[in-house]
């Protein structure tokens, strides 16, 4: 396995870059512009109505039937079922961009945690969406709407909200597999005084960030 944190930000940017998302999409699904989006049947789930969606201008896509969404790394992560740096390693072979050789075993440490910190932002993302999505997150959609922040705005950015008390998703996180040292390095945790870990985020409405780095 190749050390991710080897490749520099500019790499994984230069890679993004020859890697149009409606380019790498197509070649999987059958896209329709509309507008200034294209829209498919999304490969994820069963469905007759098009729900998947394509941005070019934001290089996202995201799917409004099982709320799967996120850049070309992450597209092509759930299609071809790879990690993030089989995902770095896939495109950059289409794209003919050569890779540092193989790492050794410190950097291939370093870039399993990173893979276990996106993983564990990812399901952080969703808790969140959950939450805002059911009787818990009643106030929050009220203040969201409020401010003029539709339901289809929410759903295409997979906006959230964190409950407020104090480890709601520290919980979640380790029912899913999550381990405690992860959740803290992921900065969704913080130690308190008594060396316990709290959630940092409570009682707020939250925007995920899709971002290689």
């Amino acid at each position: 396995m190749i050390g991710v944190s080897r490749y520099s930000d500019e790499l994984i940017e230069e890679i993004r870059i020859n890697n149009d998302i409606v380019d790498v999409v197509s070649e999987y699904v059958k896209l329709e512009k509309k507008g200034k989006y294209y829209f498919g049947l999304c490969p994820f789930h069963k469905e007759k109505t098009p729900s998947f969606s394509t941005d070019p201008t934001k290089q996202i896509f995201y799917c409004y039937g099982c709320n799967k969404g996120g850049g070309v790394f992450q597209f092509i992560s759930l299609y071809e079922k790879l990690d993030f740096i089989e995902s770095v390693r896939f495109l950059a072979d289409r794209a003919k961009i050569q890779l540092p050789e193989e790492d050794d075993e410190e950097q291939v440490e370093k870039a399993r945690q990173k893979q276990e910190i996106m993983k564990t932002n990812l399901l952080a993302a969703r808790f969140f969406f959950d939450i805002l999505n059911s009787p818990r997150g009643e106030a929050a959609r009220n203040y969201l709407k409020k401010r003029g922040i539709s339901e289809h705005t929410v759903r295409k950015f997979g906006l959230g909200y964190s409950p407020a008390d104090s480890d709601s998703l520290l919980k979640h996180l380790i029912s899913k597999g999550c381990s405690e040292s992860v959740v803290l390095k992921s900065g969704l945790a913080l130690t308190g005084k008594s060396g316990g870990l709290y959630d940092r985020f409570r009682g707020r409405v939250m925007f995920p960030i899709f971002d290689v780095r």
